[in-house]
């Protein structure tokens, strides 16, 4: 099995399943936090710093703009 599929794999088993085809209202005006695991060392620490600064850049944009609703 490859990499990918692998964790595509992990990630269903431990994401909930429990929330799918709910609806309703929603507001609330707090903060959304995103996590994220990157490796800031080791062979891979160039590409995930990379990864990390463009989704900081990202975030930084969609906040500028008004954030989301």
């Amino acid at each position: 099995m490859r990499l990918v599929e692998r964790q595509v794999a992990r990630v269903r088993r431990v994401q909930p399943q429990g929330h799918a085809g709910r609806t309703g209202p929603v507001q609330d005006a707090g903060t959304i936090a995103v996590g994220n695991l990157v490796a800031l060392s080791g062979p891979i620490s160039a590409t995930a710093r990379e990864q990390l600064l463009g989704q900081q850049a990202w975030f930084d944009e969609v906040n500028a703009n008004g954030g989301i609703a």
